[in-house]
Parts: structure tokens; sequence; C-alpha cells
């Protein structure tokens, strides 16, 4: 049995965030492969990148006496970063360090910091990899995963899920800012907008429902690390429009497209009027999507985990 340390900031059973459905999905399939993780998240609301190492370091520490993990695992870089990096000094633990991309802000130092102290840094994507090695910091790529679900038919509604944040790089103001000009050419088209900020789903299974329930998604995301919301809807047979930036091209999905509001208006005019194109890059989708299972990116996250141990 490995036993490792994973501080980390929530684990909500609802949430869309890329992170905590990461973690939800992983923990079980990780147990079923030898690993023990002790999940340590806070009890308090209120956690910031200043004042989160102080609590971190309290709740790792018991970890160490009570469970002597193996190595501990960073995933909240800004948060559970620094704490792991004081108990890898203190305790004498390899540390392993997860980002999905690198953003350019205020902390973005902060992020570089943590991952040049890892003695392993996992990533999803080419693309983060690439991140990465502009600060000559080097990562292993292993991509996430999805539940391929049996292809339900194409609905005759018209509906369009965006699926994702309200942060500025999900780019929903340009998916609203074009919608007008496809309600023109598609009268009953309507747009549900779901994610953090949004509606939200309560359940993993109403996610998943909702995808099936939609005929196309929308994601203009700037950045994206991996980008589950689009191999979610490959998964579930539906047709997808995205953007061909930062990690989203590796997806493979369909209608990949530059951010041209004209480009993106007649791709999903063509998706809502025509059942045939539906069904064809649905299926497609659904193909390509089959190659990503959770149960893989365990697989070999435990295989790095242990060889660092």
């Amino acid at each position: 049995m490995l036993t490792i340390a994973m501080p980390h900031c929530g684990l909500a059973a609802n949430s869309t965030s890329g992170g905590e459905v990461v973690e939800r999905e992983l923990l079980s399939r990780v147990a079923e492969q030898g690993v023990d993780p002790h999940i340590l998240r806070p009890a308090w609301r209120g956690l910031r990148w200043w004042n989160s190492p102080l609590y971190f370091r309290s709740v790792i520490g018991a970890c160490v006496r009570l469970h002597t993990p193996r190595l501990i695992r960073a995933h909240s870089l800004r948060y559970a970063g620094p704490a792991t990096i004081a108990a890898k000094r203190q305790y004498g633990l390899p540390l392993v360090a997860h980002f999905h991309h690198l953003e350019r802000d205020h902390l973005s130092w902060l992020d570089r910091w943590v991952l040049r102290h890892a003695d392993l840094v996992t990533t999803d994507s080419e693309f983060s990899w690439r991140q990465a090695q502009v600060f000559r910091i080097n990562a292993l790529v292993i991509p996430l995963g999805t539940s391929l679900q049996p292809i339900t038919p194409i609905p005759l509604n018209r509906l369009v899920l965006f699926m994702g944040g309200n942060k500025p790089r999900k780019n929903l103001p340009f998916l609203l800012n074009l919608w007008p000009d496809v309600v023109r050419r598609v009268p009953d088209a309507r747009l549900v907008i779901a994610g953090p900020g949004h509606w939200l789903p309560r359940t993993d299974q109403e996610i998943r429902t909702l995808y099936q329930r939609v005929r196309v998604l929308a994601f203009p995301s700037c950045l994206e690390g991996f980008g589950l919301p689009v191999l979610d809807a490959m998964a579930a047979g539906r047709p997808v429009v995205c953007s061909n930036v930062t990690a989203l091209p590796e997806l493979g999905a369909r209608r990949t497209l530059p951010l041209d509001p004209l480009e993106w208006v007649d791709a999903l005019v063509h998706y809502l009027t025509d059942d045939g194109a539906c069904i064809r890059d649905g299926y497609e989708n659904w193909i390509r999507a089959s190659a990503y299972t959770w149960e893989r990116t365990a697989a070999l996250m435990v295989a790095a985990w242990r060889k660092l141990a």
C-alpha cells in the first residue's frame, strides 16, 4: 500500500472546476491500485494563498505522524504548495506537484516556485508541458480521462451548451456577442449556460444527463490545460465547437475553430439545423473520446508515484 498525503482546497460533489473533478475521479481509482490517499482539505472558509501555509502545515504534520505517507502531492499549487515544500524539507518526503496550466497573473511566480521545488511534476497536455519548458521545468504528461457513455440519439431541440465558469479565460462574452446572429438564422435556438458562477448541476449524473439533452457544446475558451467539458461532450456523442488555442486541439474534436465570430455562427447553425452532421460528428467525437479513461489516468499516475516513492 502506497500512502500519500494530498492537501487540497476542495472536493465539492457538484463542482465542475477542473481541479476538483480530477481529484474526485481519481480518488477511488487510485485506491483500487493500492494507493491510500489522504485528502487534507480546509474545514473553514477564508483560505488564501498567504494564510494557507500555516493551516496546511499543521494538518500535513498530523498526517505524517498518524499515517506515515511515503510522499506528498501538491495539486492546489498556490494554496497547498508552500506547505508541501516545508513538509518536504522537514520530513524528507518526496514531493509531487500537478498543474493544469500556468496563468500570467500576480501569483504566477508562486506556481513556478512550487513546481521548481517538486521532485516530480505532472501535467495534463503537451501544451502545458510546453508552458513548463519555458521556465526550464520538466513535466510528465498524463492525459486526463472521461467516463464514456452509451450514445443516445441527437435531440430534436435547438439547445447549445456552454459549460464553464465566469473566469475571463472561459471567454463567455465572445459567445454571447455572436449569439444574436445565431438566433436570427435559427429563431428557436437556446443557449444553456452552466458552471461555477452560473446555473450548476447538483451531481455528476446531472452533468452527464445535461450533455445528453443538448445538441452541441460551444466552448470558446482562451486558455485550457486540457479541456474536460470538451472531452465530456465528446464522450456523450455530441458535436463540439471549440477554440483552436492552447490544449484544446489535442483532443481532436471535429469543429476546432479560430475565434472568428463568423466561423462560429456558421458552425453552430450547421449543427442546429443538420441532424446528419450532428450524428456523424458526434459519433466521431465519441470514438476519439474512447481513448481517454480515468482508469488509464489513474494507472499512469500511480506508476509515476511508485517510481518516485
